[in-house]
């Protein structure tokens, strides 16, 4: 996980001896690691986010050696430099060129005394970022918990509460999930670290309060907030993050359905996260059908009375006690009446706008009502009968969308 610069750096700068000589606008940012490099070309080691250390050795008999090195730090976007000084770089040394470059880019440069051990130091920064990490794993843990309804779930709700979450809060949960793919094996390899310290930062930078959860295929924000927009908006800026450290770790442009968004309802406790859930995976869900990138829960209409529905099974026979006769004839004589059903449904019994939507003569959609009407022994143009069977293509259409079919 990552930590903010800042902190670390007001808590340790005495110890250290630590001396901010440029960049202070960049100080805001986060680091998730700490790295020691003295050598250009272990550059492309780099994932981002680091705090890197060094003594400049590889500077001697080369003045230009250090500015061409915070280049390269700032092209990696690492997170800040801390530079031993006093044997291979001297005070000196950071010249007005350097502090100019790093003021510009935003990009915090330390100075540290060669009479204090790198050794000390990274271990310290080390020791803060498992804390931090401890700490984010024990709430992500208990967050999966809620969700999920296991382990300990009295426990996992007192450990949330512990850490800032009310329990009558309000909330939101979004899931971005992954096709499969080599584009999403790519990232799982090489990305998930660039891609939590983007997330980091983005959320450090935006001041939005949400925790980010990983499984096997999909991210989960959980939001604390429930402005609908503004989550919206967000989630499509963390989408382009997420596309981005994609391509780069797959090495070319991601397919389109790469990565889709589903966001859920406004959650108004702690207990209720498991809904807002279930909401973003069928909004989810809906993305994919409808060929989005993101879909929030409020545009699926009609489905959400389906959605609160939890026993499918209730759905499936109501689905099959309105259309099982002619699904069941069409599967057995390979006719097509089900889809002309439906068609005449959809144009509120226009003979002629089904068959244009059919791409057929309205002769034989005449044909085939004159048989379904003798079939079903149903009038078709009543109303309720009507109500009936369109609910029940929803229903089919809904299952299908979930994976239910």
């Amino acid at each position: 996980m990552a930590i903010q610069l800042k902190n670390v750096y007001e808590q340790t700068k005495t110890k250290y001896r630590l001396e901010l000589a440029a960049g202070e606008d960049g100080l805001d940012g986060i680091f998730n690691w700490v790295y020691i490099s003295e050598d250009l070309n272990t550059a492309d080691f780099l994932q981002g986010g680091e705090l890197v250390i060094t003594t400049g050795v590889s500077s001697v008999g080369d003045p230009a050696w250090l500015y061409r090195f915070i280049e390269t730090m700032i092209a990696h976007q690492t997170s800040g430099l801390i530079v031993n000084t006093g044997k291979y770089v001297q005070k000196e040394d950071i010249t007005d060129e350097i502090r100019a470059l790093c003021g510009r880019e935003h990009f915090p440069l330390f100075l540290m005394p060669w009479e204090v051990h790198i050794y000390d130091i990274t271990r310290d920064y080390y020791n803060r970022i498992f804390e931090e990490t401890t700490e984010s794993h024990e709430i992500s843990q208990a967050f999966l918990s809620v969700l999920y309804r296991d382990g300990d779930y009295a426990k996992s709700i007192h450990t949330l509460e512990n850490n800032g979450y009310e329990i009558a809060g309000k909330y939101c949960v979004a899931v971005a999930e992954f096709a499969r793919g080599a584009e999403q094996e790519a990232l799982a390899a090489n990305g998930m670290a660039r891609l939590r310290y983007e997330i980091g930062k983005y959320r450090n930078e935006s001041g939005l309060a949400f925790t980010m959860l990983e499984t096997k295929r999909n991210l989960l924000f959980i939001w604390k907030m429930d402005d609908a927009e503004r989550i919206g908006e967000a989630m499509e800026e963390l989408l382009g993050k997420v596309r981005q450290v994609g391509a780069r770790s797959y090495g070319g442009e991601v397919a389109k359905d790469f990565c889709i968004v589903g966001i859920g309802g406004t959650a108004v406790s702690l207990a209720q996260l498991k809904a807002s859930h279930a909401q973003a995976v069928a909004a989810a869900a809906m993305a994919k059908y409808q060929g989005e990138e993101l879909y929030p829960y409020e545009k699926m209409g009609f489905f959400k009375l389906l959605l609160a529905i939890e026993d499918k099974k209730i759905l499936k026979d109501y689905e099959k006690e309105q259309l099982g006769e002619v699904l069941a004839y069409d599967k057995a004589h390979g006719s097509d009446y089900t889809e002309t059903l439906y068609q005449f449904l959809l144009h509120q019994g226009s003979i002629q706008a089904a068959a244009a939507a059919m791409f057929c003569h309205r002769n034989t959609v005449n044909y085939r009502m004159k048989v379904l009407r003798e079939f079903l022994n149903r009038d078709l143009e009543d109303t309720r009968t009507q109500f009936e069977l369109m609910t029940a293509f929803q229903i089919r259409e809904y299952l299908r969308i979930m994976g239910e079919k």
